[in-house]
């Protein structure tokens, strides 16, 4: 009998593989554990107004009153949300007056919780990941597509403290990363996060019988077909069990292993008369590579933003000929163009990822005066700045100044990426500054785009899913239309 282990109910009724994927099956080990897990503070609209003022300046609570155009019944409601954000440690009181703690809002906070955690005995570590929900246990008798086990869980790795060290270090970039997530709606892949503050973390797991090993399903979906010049072809992609995302990650492993390849195999070969079908349909693929090179006006791309363009104009071609869409895919249709961007972006900050500090922005940091120099060096492009790409710049330069010699900065999303290309400019001096203020209307533009892929993108958005079909169609096509200028731009047009 071979044990299996998923994360939900509907993970187990996906199961039955459709024609365009497959699961394979991963080996684990399931430890159940206590720790202490990063949330996002539960605020209500008075509360959050009351934080966005008192960042600003000091109020006394007639002052916010006024300023919130609150009925003076309301006082009692006012002065119990503002205690509320005391014991949260949100604002401090000065005699009469209120202020936010810290300039930079903290929107999270600690709660101790259980969950369960995996040991990965392919890569023989723990997976960034802590399970806090019920899990649902099953046997069969025969499995196919079981990937081998390199490294098991021992008794005695387990008692081991080099275990308790492992165990800690997932938990902290988990933590790192579900932070990253509250504050800029990105989901990262698990990334090893240098200097990790493990002595902080507190996890406890249970004794080394509680430990129980299965199979972790894995699909391996067909992604959506691609044109190129030099043809077409269908990539296969791993779907984390953990966030239902594409998993590089994943891929790269399954793909190294045999029972892995075998399956990669046969979803290509399955693959293959739908792609035959779609490479007869040559006049649709001339109509959307035509409409990529009108909207690109003659600037050069990768295949990688090629592909995700061609990708949205088939989508819209679809929607000029009637056809009707399934609204929960909307918010990846939106999705499609942040990723466009993205990769141009990726493309730009890839020789900046281990920029080091000047000796003046580490002399600023010790008298803790370095959110001023970086303000400084934006002054000039304050008015189109926006707020969320600023306290980035100001969250990596801290990270530069730490950055030690062959480390690489951590930087994930379009923000992240912009705030790093405007560090750089001002070490390298390459006047991205000086054409942003030039093109007033891109930089705006840009955080838009990423404001509407998180507000769609990370949360149900009953305002985009209740769209009319026109209505929707013509938000896609003003997407398109920015996607297509801010990529201009960045590639020098």
């Amino acid at each position: 009998m071979t044990n299996i282990v998923e994360l939900n109910f509907s993970s187990k009724k996906n199961r039955m593989a459709k024609t365009d994927s497959l699961y394979v099956y991963y080996p684990v080990t399931v430890v159940p554990v206590k720790y202490w897990s990063v949330e996002k503070q539960q605020l209500s609209i008075i509360s959050e107004t009351i934080l966005k003022l008192c960042k600003m300046k000091q109020y006394r609570i007639d002052e916010l009153m006024n300023k919130m155009q609150l009925p003076p019944a309301w006082k009692s409601i006012l002065a119990a949300e503002m205690d509320d954000l005391l014991l949260k440690n949100l604002i401090v009181k000065h005699q009469d007056y209120f202020e936010a703690k810290n300039k930079d809002i903290d929107s999270t906070s600690y709660e101790y919780k259980e969950g369960v955690m995996f040991f990965d005995e392919v890569r023989g570590q723990f997976f960034e990941y802590v399970h806090e929900n019920e899990l649902l246990f099953s046997y069969e008798q025969t499995l196919d597509l079981c990937i081998d086990s390199n490294t098991e869980c021992t008794k005695a790795y387990y008692e081991d403290v080099k275990c308790d060290e492992q165990m800690k270090r997932a938990v902290y970039n988990y933590n790192e990363n579900k932070k990253k997530f509250f504050e800029d709606g990105v989901v990262i892949e698990e990334v090893p996060i240098e200097n990790a503050i493990t002595k902080e973390i507190r996890v406890e797991k249970k004794s080394f019988a509680f430990a129980k090993r299965a199979y972790l399903p894995i699909c391996l979906k067909v992604e959506q077909l691609y044109y190129s010049e030099q043809g077409t072809y269908t990539p296969v992609i791993a779907k984390s069990p953990f966030t239902n995302e594409k998993s590089s990650l994943l891929y790269s492993i399954i793909e190294n292993q045999d029972q892995g390849k075998l399956a990669i195999e046969w979803l290509l070969e399955t693959s293959k008369a739908s792609l035959e079908q779609e490479m007869m349909m040559s006049m649709g693929q001339v109509s959307v590579l035509d409409r990529v090179e009108a909207g690109l006006q003659g600037t050069s791309v990768s295949q990688a933003v090629l592909e995700y363009l061609q990708l949205g104009e088939k989508v819209l071609i679809e929607f000029e000929r009637g056809e009707r869409h399934n609204p929960a895919l909307r918010a990846a249709y939106i999705n499609n163009y942040n990723l466009a961007i993205e990769a141009v972006m990726q493309e730009l900050i890839q020789p900046k990822r281990t920029l080091q500090a000047p000796l003046q922005w580490k002399q600023a940091y010790e008298k803790k005066t370095l959110d001023r120099v970086i303000e400084t060096i934006v002054y000039s492009m304050s008015h189109i700045l926006p707020a969320a790409i600023l306290r980035n710049m100001k969250k990596i330069a801290q990270q530069m100044v730490k950055l030690e010699q062959g480390q690489s900065l951590h930087v994930y999303g379009n923000r992240d990426f912009m705030a790093l290309l405007l560090l750089a400019d001002e070490l390298e001096q390459r006047q991205w500054q000086k054409r942003l203020i030039e093109q007033a209307h891109v930089l705006p533009m840009y955080e838009e785009l990423v404001e509407l892929r998180n507000k769609t993108g990370s949360h149900h958005d009953e305002t985009l899913f209740q769209m009319s079909h026109s209505a929707y169609y013509e938000l896609l096509q003003k997407i398109k239309q920015q996607a297509y200028e801010i990529i201009q731009f960045l590639e020098g047009k």
